[in-house]
């Protein structure tokens, strides 16, 4: 904890990375799946492709993806373990994942308490259907390394990070593993941010015109006809301008959260 509290304070933080460099972009999301748009049900399914897209040509960039929230993999971590790069990676992951199972339940936390009530009111029906939607954010690379809460990232290309499903709490740690930049998906809206540029993806259009101060990039015009390449392309081109210093929405609003991961259980 001390040490991840010392790099979220360091000058990491405050410094823009040029592109060049190891970009370490994250996604991580928000409200997964379907919203109550019913109009726009199936918004989300086609973001994950996309998200999918855009890691593969970062990683094939040099670049560095992070993937966390390890409660949200569960019944869906299998997808994940057959794409191990080496022995190492395959003896990391899959102890992580049990791990964390092992930590619910010393504190008696039921893992199938998740989806969350919000998940639920917005359809989701089961654990395995919200993991499904966690491990293909991660796109389709060979995962390289697996880090625990705190640790700082080595390696380029895939990496899965020891965290919680909680929004800040991840992104915090996201944040002091070495993650230079958040895409964070959402559904229903978020003035959400962290301590790094936090890039916020509206999953439909409703919600980019609603809130256009909180929304950095709608993702919902692939339902409205919209090509899917030039919309992944559009993305990674916001991305790179991020990176190489056009503030974030919640940047030009001044804001911006940690959270430390606490003892006791956290979802």
């Amino acid at each position: 904890f001390q040490k991840c509290i010392l790099r979220l304070y360091g000058h990491q933080i405050s410094v823009r990375h040029d592109i060049d460099l190891m970009l370490t972009a994250v996604w991580f999301d928000h409200n997964i799946l379907i919203d109550l748009f019913p109009d726009l049900i199936y918004t989300d399914a086609p973001r994950f492709f996309m998200a999918d897209d855009l890691n593969i040509r970062l990683v094939s960039m040099g670049g560095t993806a992070l993937l966390a929230e390890v409660p949200e993999m569960f019944g869906a971590e299998g997808v994940l373990f057959r794409r191990c790069a080496d022995e190492t990676v395959q003896r990391e992951l899959p102890a992580l994942v049990a791990d964390f199972k092992d930590y619910f339940v010393r504190h008696g936390q039921v893992v199938y308490e998740n989806p969350s009530p919000g998940n639920k009111a917005g359809g989701i029906t089961t654990l395995e259907e919200k993991s499904l939607g966690c491990v293909q954010k991660g796109g389709s690379s060979p995962i390289c390394g697996v880090l625990s809460y705190g640790q700082r990232v080595q390696n380029r290309g895939l990496t899965v990070l020891q965290t919680p499903g909680n929004d800040l709490v991840s992104t915090t740690a996201l944040a002091a593993a070495g993650a230079h930049m958040v895409l964070f998906t959402t559904g229903r809206g978020t003035p959400f941010a962290g301590p790094v540029p936090t890039l916020k993806i509206s999953t439909n259009t409703a919600l980019a015109q609603r809130k256009p101060r909180w929304i950095d990039f709608n993702a919902g015009t692939l339902v409205q006809g919209d090509s899917w390449d030039d919309a992944v392309e559009a993305l990674l081109d916001r991305v790179m301008a991020t990176a190489s210093g056009l503030a974030t929405c919640s940047e030009n609003l001044g804001y911006r959260e940690l959270a430390i991961w606490k003892d006791g259980v956290t979802l």
